[in-house]
Formats: structure tokens, C-alpha cells, sequence
């Protein structure tokens, strides 16, 4: 089975979900805005393995000019490099690691923006960060991320990883979760729900 585009109604519901590419993504509820391991920097290959990676703060500013809250899941480059140049021009909240803390801090983000990933409320959004929350729950969508090659830049659109096996990933989801519509959303694409 392959994963099929998701797209919604835009006036269906109130909460906007855009995908980053790789595993970025920016949930919108009104003024206020949540991201989840927004990497849009996209560094190519070449530039990874001869220059120190640096953020590129003018499509950041374009692509999300706010945000109150980031997610970090873990410290990798293709996760947390736009971090905290993100977090110093918004003021956003940084929940993450300590190695995501040590992140932020040597790039001079102040410590009043650095949470220990715990229950928290950023507007209309609870966050829990309990393991067990994860296998308790029984969701209707899922969103496949981080199979794009995020070694190409965002204007270039998604291409596949090519040792992804998406099709493979999208036939165990569907068998552990038979009610959940599984599928993707282009590069910067959004949907409502």
C-alpha cells in the first residue's frame, strides 16, 4: 500500500498542520504556533561534510516568522540545527534534551526559554511527553515524515530517501492501526483539522 497525499476542507476545523520536510512540523490555532523539529535549512551534502553548518535565517524569518513553542525530539543536525535561531527571534520555548539545552545556550538563547519536556500548556495546545501516553494512543491520522532527502533544499521539493521503504512502513501501520488514514502532505503543505 502507498501512503496517500492527505488534504482537508480548509475551513474543516480550526487547527492548521504544515509539514517542514524531514520531521517538521507547524501546528497553528489561532495567534498561536507550536513546531516540532523545524529544520528548514536543508543543508546539501557537500556543505555538511566541509563547512561549519549554519542556519539560514532569511527563509526561517519567510517560512516561520513565529512560533511560541519548539519541540526538539533529539539534537541531530536535520532536527534541531534552525533551533535556536528560531527561538532567539521569536522567544519561543524550547522543550528538549539537555543536549538540546546546550544547543540553545551556546547560541545565545536565554535560559528563561528552556523547558525540561514535561506537561505543559503553550495556548490551546497540552503537551505530554510520557512514553507510555505514545502506545496508549489510537490515533486517526498519522503523518509519515523523515523520509524526504533533507539534503536538498526546500525550494527543490520532496524526493524520497533512497533507502526509504515507504510503501513497507505504510503496510505495518495500516495493520496497527486499521481506523487511521496514514499518508503525507507535500513539502510546506497544510492541512486543517
Amino acid at each position: 500500500m502507498k501512503p496517500r497525499d492527505l488534504a482537508l476542507d480548509p475551513g474543516a476545523g480550526e487547527t492548521r498542520v504544515r509539514w517542514l520536510g524531514t520531521a517538521g512540523f507547524v501546528l497553528e490555532h489561532g495567534a498561536h504556533t507550536l513546531l516540532i523539529d523545524p529544520y528548514l535549512t536543508r543543508a546539501p551534502l557537500w556543505r555538511c561534510l566541509s563547512a561549519p553548518l549554519i542556519p539560514d535565517e532569511s527563509l526561517l524569518a519567510r517560512q516561520l516568522p513565529r512560533a511560541d513553542a519548539i519541540i526538539l525530539g533529539h539534537t541531530h543536525f536535520d532536527h534541531a540545527l534552525d533551533t535556536p535561531a528560531l527561538a532567539r527571534r521569536t522567544g519561543a520555548l524550547v522543550f528538549g534534551s539537555p543536549s538540546a539545552h546546550a544547543l540553545c545556550r551556546a547560541q545565545g538563547v536565554p535560559e528563561a526559554q528552556l523547558r525540561e519536556p514535561r506537561e505543559a500548556e503553550v495556548g490551546p495546545f497540552r503537551l505530554r511527553f510520557p512514553e507510555r501516553a505514545a502506545r496508549a494512543l489510537t490515533p486517526r491520522t498519522v503523518l509519515l515524515s523523515h523520509w524526504d532527502d533533507f539534503l536538498r533544499p526546500v525550494e527543490s521539493g520532496a524526493r524520497m530517501l533512497p533507502a526509504m521503504q515507504l510503501p513497507r512502513l505504510v503496510d505495518r501501520l495500516s495493520a496497527a492501526t486499521r481506523e487511521a488514514r496514514i499518508g503525507t502532505l507535500p513539502l510546506l503543505g497544510a492541512l486543517q483539522i
